[in-house]
């Protein structure tokens, strides 16, 4: 599996960032930071890709 098709949890993108995992989801409904939803509707799970956060790091350094 490539570094591309990796996917990271909510909390490997929150330590990452260094942010609470309650930030990482605020973005994801504002649509500042991309991600997929894994699973039934209810007890979806978000994931997110190394482009995802490649891409919200580099949108935040123009913000």
């Amino acid at each position: 599996m490539s570094q591309q098709d990796t996917l990271y949890t909510t909390a490997e993108v929150a330590d990452r960032l260094r942010v609470s995992v309650k930030t990482v989801l605020y973005w994801v409904s504002i649509g500042r930071l991309k991600g997929r939803k894994i699973g039934p509707a209810r007890n979806s799970q978000h994931r997110f890709t190394e482009q995802d956060v490649q891409e919200f790091l580099t949108e935040g350094s123009r913000a």
